[in-house]
């Protein structure tokens, strides 16, 4: 690994040098770089969080009922019975 990595600066000297290219060179080798994640892992999070939902979906269910309970309970009511109701409609 580290030949490789002497290799990559040795040609980045070479290309400062001669004024090459490195931007077109980088996107190229980001193109075929496989460090990333691929499909198959992300498919494979996504079974094991939906798997973990339907184990606890009734804890899931009875916490999210109970916050909005908890909301709704604790929510200010909205009174405002000084609106004039006698006001003139808008004309065009």
């Amino acid at each position: 690994m580290s030949d490789f990595k002497d290799a990559e600066f040795k040609e980045y000297k070479i290309d400062i040098v001669k004024g090459g290219s490195k931007m077109l060179k980088e996107v190229k080798g980001f193109i075929v770089e496989e460090d990333g994640i691929s499909t198959v892992e992300i498919v494979v999070i996504i079974a094991i969080l939906i798997g973990i939902a339907l184990l606890f979906r009734k804890s899931i269910t009875a916490y999210v009922q109970r916050v909005i309970r908890n909301f709704i309970d604790t929510a200010p009511a909205v009174e405002n019975n000084e609106i004039d109701m006698t006001a003139p409609l808008p004309t065009d």
